[in-house]
This record gives structure tokens, C-alpha cells and sequence, in this order.
């Protein structure tokens, strides 16, 4: 945890403040917070980086900044092991399209997973649909189902 109590460190002297201040105003006890900012203990769980994030800022951009900051310290932490020097963590300049059309905290989902939680909100509901889905379903009943790519042989 070098690198996270590097960046905590960094943030408690940019913001002038000691460990008794933060475990006060972010709610957190202060033995935690002297091991984080020592390097020691358990890791800080993703909810910890956000308290800690806003209890830093005062404003939006403070709290977008100081919770990149410790993440990213948090995630370059995580790196060891025998596959570490393959690992790189790059913090883009701007986020790809397809995340930045995301506007919520849950993971992507596929259309077809999108279009199916449709299908079960109006499903009890709709008679016509229910029909739909019965002719739809109908002939995969008898179907099997497809192997996995693990079970694909290339030839």
C-alpha cells in the first residue's frame, strides 16, 4: 500500500490537514488512517476512496480529482504478483465513447440483456407480448443449445 499512502499523504498536506482532522470529518477512526497513510492494514474498500474523495474537496472537480488520485494509487497497489510487469494502468485524457454513454454506476450490459429486462417489466402485463414471446420460444424449446468456445475445437 506504498503507493495509496503516498497519495493520502499528498492530499492531507495539500489540504493542511492531519489524520485526528480527516478521521473527523470523514467519519473513519483514526487508527485506520495512520495505518493507510503508513502503509499498513487492510486496503480501503472503493465506498472509503469516495468518503475520503469528498471529505477533501469542495467542489465537483476536487472530488473527480482526489478520487482519481487515490484510485489510481489504489490500483497500482494491487499490481504485484508474477504477472505485474504486463499490467499497465493508464488514466485517459478522455473517456472512450462507450463509457462515456454509460451515465450510470452499473456495468454495461449487452442490447439483447437491455432488451430482455423490457421484456420482464411488461410481461405479466401485455397479453400480445406474452403470445410474442411464446411463438418466439416455441421453437428453441427443441433446440440445443450451442457449445462454449472452450469446447470449440479450432481446426
Amino acid at each position: 500500500m506504498q503507493k495509496f499512502s503516498f497519495a493520502l499523504y499528498g492530499l492531507l498536506r495539500k489540504y493542511k490537514m492531519d489524520t485526528l482532522q480527516l478521521a473527523e470529518a470523514c467519519n473513519l477512526p483514526e487508527n485506520i488512517l495512520n495505518d493507510w497513510r503508513c502503509g499498513r492494514g487492510a486496503a480501503p474498500s472503493p465506498g472509503h476512496l469516495i468518503k475520503l474523495a469528498r471529505t477533501f474537496s469542495t467542489s465537483r472537480k476536487e472530488v473527480s480529482e482526489n478520487h482519481l488520485s487515490l484510485l489510481y494509487a489504489h490500483l497500482l497497489d494491487d499490481c504485484v504478483g508474477p504477472g505485474a510487469d504486463y499490467l499497465n494502468i493508464e488514466v485517459l485524457p478522455k473517456a472512450l465513447p462507450v463509457v462515456a454513454g454509460a451515465w450510470s454506476l452499473h456495468p454495461l450490459r449487452r442490447m439483447s440483456e437491455l432488451d430482455l429486462a423490457a421484456i420482464r417489466k411488461h410481461l405479466w402485463y401485455d397479453r400480445s407480448l406474452q403470445q410474442s414471446i411464446h411463438a418466439l420460444a416455441e421453437p428453441l424449446k427443441s433446440k440445443p443449445l450451442p457449445p462454449s468456445t472452450k469446447e470449440v475445437k479450432p481446426e
